[in-house]
């Protein structure tokens, strides 16, 4: 599969993936693709990836706003 894809928009602003991409997000009988914008990046994920992985993805959330929490809680020096 090529690392670049050149998608286009229709005119009412939708995505027509190509049959090889929607195969390998394996979202050929599937209602959704899953469209992802982080760090300046664009990510497509099959939406039972996604939601397959989700409850992980909440976990790493809880596991950094803990380790964020514990960095800041003042320290009892005195």
């Amino acid at each position: 599969m090529d690392r670049y894809l050149r998608l286009t928009l229709d005119a009412d602003g939708r995505i027509v993936l190509p049959a090889n991409l929607l195969s390998h997000l394996q979202a050929i009988d599937a209602s959704a693709v899953r469209l992802v914008a982080r760090d300046g990046r664009l990510w497509l994920w099959s939406e039972e990836h996604w939601q397959a992985r989700q409850m992980g993805r909440f976990q790493d959330l809880v596991d950094a706003l803990e380790a964020v929490r514990k960095n800041h809680l003042p320290t009892d020096a005195s």
